[in-house]
């Protein structure tokens, strides 16, 4: 028998799996609407918020933060993937959360963004948003390349790993470009199975959890479709670094 996974999503003191990865919670993960907080299902929900959308105390937080990490440890044949929780809190609000993840049980797995920043990754994790299918024209490949020569050493890495999560032709023109460069290509696939319609939604909440950066490739002469801006709308809420590079 495979391990109990367990799905750690921001949760409301409503109870509502309306959104975000409430939603996800909700659709894979057996999640019951009204469950407000610890385990539901195959899921285990951190209230961020009390019914009325406002955000509970930083001692209320912590505290089902340290529920959660007690739970883990009493638990440790099970798999617990903790999302990037925080989203409706401040910058220095979610910094104190994430902070208690340091020294997670074994059995915890987190977001990219929070291995980067504990120093916990051997490579960036560069997922690419926004114009990837425009890594097929030779002066964009050029910059695109010049701009990771340049950041990757600040990023406080040495080799990277791009990520991907679009439509099949981008994922081929990343796979093309990744090749032709010596990097690494993870790719975050689309479980319809599981998700149905909400399947994009549950595939980009997968590729924001596993990266560690974010680059949005813009084109001047183009209108980003409602996933690209949703990914990096989520990424700025989530504080996942993000970086953005104009092509032209």
């Amino acid at each position: 028998m495979s391990p109990r996974s367990i799905l750690v999503f921001e949760s409301t003191l409503a109870g509502r799996l309306d959104q975000g990865t409430a939603r996800i919670a909700g659709l894979g993960y057996g999640a019951e609407p009204g469950s407000a907080s610890g385990l539901s299902g195959n899921a285990y929900g951190i209230p961020t918020t009390n019914s009325l959308g406002r955000t509970l105390t930083m001692e209320e937080i912590t505290a089902s933060v340290g529920d959660l990490l007690r739970f883990a440890r009493a638990h440790p044949d099970w798999n617990f993937r903790v999302t990037s929780l925080g989203q409706n809190l401040s910058p220095a609000e979610r910094e104190r959360l994430i902070e208690q993840f340091r020294a997670p049980p074994a059995n915890c797995r987190l977001p990219g963004s929070w291995l980067a920043q504990f120093n916990r990754l051997p490579h960036q994790r560069l997922l690419i948003v926004g114009g990837a299918h425009s890594l097929s024209r030779a002066q964009t490949a050029a910059d695109f390349t010049e701009f990771l020569r340049l950041n990757a050493p600040l990023w406080g890495s040495g080799t990277l790993e791009i990520v991907s999560c679009g439509s099949s032709g981008d994922t081929v023109t990343i796979d093309r470009y990744a090749k032709a460069h010596g990097l690494a290509h993870k790719v975050i696939p689309t479980d319809e199975a599981r998700y149905g319609a909400h399947a994009g939604l549950a595939r980009d909440e997968l590729a924001l959890w596993y990266c560690s950066r974010v680059v949005s490739l813009i084109r001047a002469d183009e209108t980003s479709p409602g996933n690209e801006v949703r990914l990096i709308a989520t990424a700025a809420r989530a504080g996942i670094p993000l970086e953005e590079l104009y092509a032209d």
